[in-house]
């Protein structure tokens, strides 16, 4: 796993360049489980903010999926730039900035809790993907804590994508020092494209 880090994010400049380059649209996963309550929720909700509001700024479609527990269903939002479609997948949808930035602040100020469950977002945004045109070669952008599990169904469906349509996944890891030696930064670090898992040591940040 050493080496795989691109590098510590210390600033809103860092964080901000973890925005997927080319100017396209991307999925943006938020881990909303009960581990990351406290200093990771926080740390979390600044950095999806900045990454949303920078793709909005940039009148890049973005989707947001924030997930918890299996028997929970990810809140899903779609925002589009202004004058193209937003019906898609059923996903609650918005279009220009303006509208995208309300429904951001919405789904920030709910609360964290729950289990973690990954395969449905990723399951959800490999559906963007793979069907619809404005997210087709998109690349997916996951921010958590690294507690969660991957199967295999997910990493070979991840993988076809990468193959196929040249998909990218870029995380962003929260949590303190030497998290990135235990257990839970393993499938974080093997989800991940090479050098594009990014970290936030919340020991040495002032939330």
């Amino acid at each position: 796993m050493e080496g795989r880090v691109a590098m510590e994010l210390r600033d809103r400049a860092a964080m901000e360049a973890v925005v997927p380059e080319g100017g396209g649209a991307f999925v943006l996963c938020l881990d909303t489980s009960a581990s990351m309550i406290g200093q990771p929720e926080l740390a979390a909700k600044t950095i999806t903010f900045l990454l949303a509001s920078r793709a909005m700024q940039e009148c890049r479609p973005l989707a947001l999926l924030a997930f918890s527990g299996a028997v929970d269903v990810p809140r899903r939002v779609l925002v589009m730039p202004q004058g193209t479609r937003t019906g898609v997948g059923g996903m609650e949808s918005h279009q220009g900035r303006v509208a995208g930035l309300r429904a951001l602040f919405d789904l920030l100020c709910g609360r964290f809790g729950g289990g973690t469950d990954l395969r449905q977002p990723m399951d959800m945004a490999m559906d963007l993907i793979e069907q619809e045109e404005p997210f087709r070669n998109a690349d997916i952008v996951l921010v958590s804590d690294g507690v969660f599990a991957l199967n295999d169904t997910m990493v070979d469906r991840l993988n076809v994508a990468r193959e196929r349509q040249g998909v990218h996944v870029h995380g962003v890891m929260l949590g303190g020092g030497g998290i990135y030696n235990s257990d839970n930064g393993v499938a974080f670090h093997q989800l991940c494209d090479e050098g594009q898992l990014h970290s936030v040591n919340l020991n040495a940040m002032d939330w």
